[in-house]
């Protein structure tokens, strides 16, 4: 018999019968007296789709959600706990019956599974009385309102055909050999708008910088509309289906108009991460024939049209396709995918909070993945504010 543990835990008699004779084995699974009875219940209405995904090394589940992440990968342990979570069966029932499910399961895996699902939003919040704040009814309308941001989310399906039509139309422009030129298109026309800009050869005249900054308000849904265009064919050239197209707020913040392209985690990685960076490859490329265009028309009010289009085009392309300023735009999916890493953000949070609080993560927090996104981070916001410093300081004038 294993000597007695000082940690409370839940003891199996389990009995043996095979080649070695009958008999029985003593399981202590050691684990928290508290965590041992909370009876989680999974958000059920929180995943809008489930498919399920044969790898090598087993299968895995995707759950595309309505809100927060765009989907989350669970391993099929990770799914049948997460399926046993009806509110009513305590950590302890589920530790038993995975014991008896997969043999061994120890309360480890079950406490990093939960930290994942509640981050992921899949497992109800049950708030203590010790926790909860006096904030009346004010607070409770900050809290309705929050809610109803976060679950913000107008889509219309049945989109498909209309896509499929389109791409028949587009085919030379969205097919699997595109992205290459068109890539190089982009490149080369990103280069000569930063050359031209820089240097003074294209000016969005007659507009002042107020009535610049309206008419760019103005022109970014278009080209955003645009953008997720892109994302939907690219998602037909790959022979996968577009599910719907959806109006939210990103983040909490940031009003979307996105296009629901999920049936990619069906394809291919390769795959995945072409669509990912369709959106912004098409923004370079409207920019480049922007651009060019602009420099070989006299300096008329058409020329400043089109030098705010390539404007507005290359700032959606750099804000998209850049995937370390936090927000998870394009960019950030695609580096996701790169470097096989799921909530590479929250993983990467939590790998903070554990270096700061010296406890371990409560994520799983791989070292490369997690050290290269919180590098670019820290990077990518100090050359920001930065050059906004810059571009604020006041300058002294120089005396003779």
């Amino acid at each position: 018999m294993p000597p007695p543990s000082k940690r409370p835990g839940l003891e199996l008699l389990i009995r043996r019968s095979g080649a070695e004779g009958a008999g029985f084995e003593l399981k202590v699974l050691p684990a928290d007296r508290v965590f041992l009875k909370l009876r989680p219940r999974a958000r059920v209405e929180a995943v809008a789709e489930v498919n399920a995904l044969e790898e090598a090394t087993g299968r895995l589940f995707v759950l595309r959600l309505h809100e927060g992440e765009a989907h989350v990968q669970l391993t099929e342990a990770e799914y049948g706990i997460w399926q046993r979570m009806d509110g009513k069966h305590s950590i302890q029932d589920l530790a038993t019956a995975m014991v008896f499910e997969y043999g061994r399961y120890d309360f480890d895996e079950i406490r990093r599974c939960l930290a994942r699902l509640r981050s992921a939003g899949l497992v109800h919040e049950h708030e203590s009385r010790l926790l909860r704040t006096r904030g009346g009814f004010a607070g409770e309308r900050v809290q309705s309102l929050a809610r109803a941001i976060a679950e913000f989310d107008h889509r219309w399906v049945e989109v498909d055909a209309a896509f499929a039509r389109l791409h028949r139309r587009l085919r030379p422009l969205f097919s699997r050999r595109a992205p290459l030129p068109l890539a190089l298109l982009g490149g080369i026309g990103l280069l000569v708008w930063a050359l031209a800009r820089l240097g003074g050869h294209l000016s969005a005249a007659p507009l002042g910088p107020w009535a610049w900054a309206l008419a760019f308000a103005l022109c970014l849904p278009l080209f955003m509309a645009v953008h997720e265009l892109a994302h939907a064919l690219a998602c037909k050239a790959n022979g996968r289906r577009v599910k719907a197209v959806g109006f939210t707020l990103r983040d909490y913040l940031l009003p979307s108009l996105y296009v629901d392209v999920t049936d990619m985690y069906m394809s291919t990685r390769r795959a995945r991460i072409a669509v990912d960076l369709a959106g912004p490859l098409c923004n370079l490329v409207v920019a480049a024939v922007a651009t060019g265009l602009a420099l070989l028309l006299p300096p008329v009010a058409l020329r400043a049209s089109l030098v705010l289009v390539a404007d507005v085009n290359v700032a959606l392309a750099l804000f998209t396709a850049w995937p370390f300023h936090g927000f998870q735009e394009d960019g950030y999916q695609a580096l996701s995918e790169a470097l096989r890493t799921t909530v590479l953000r929250s993983r990467s949070w939590a790998r903070v909070s554990s270096l700061v609080l010296r406890r371990p993560p409560v994520l799983e927090a791989p070292p490369l993945p997690t050290s290269l996104f919180l590098a670019g981070f820290v990077v990518s916001w100090a050359a920001a504010l930065a050059v906004l410093a810059w571009a604020l300081w006041p300058t002294a004038p120089i005396s003779p």
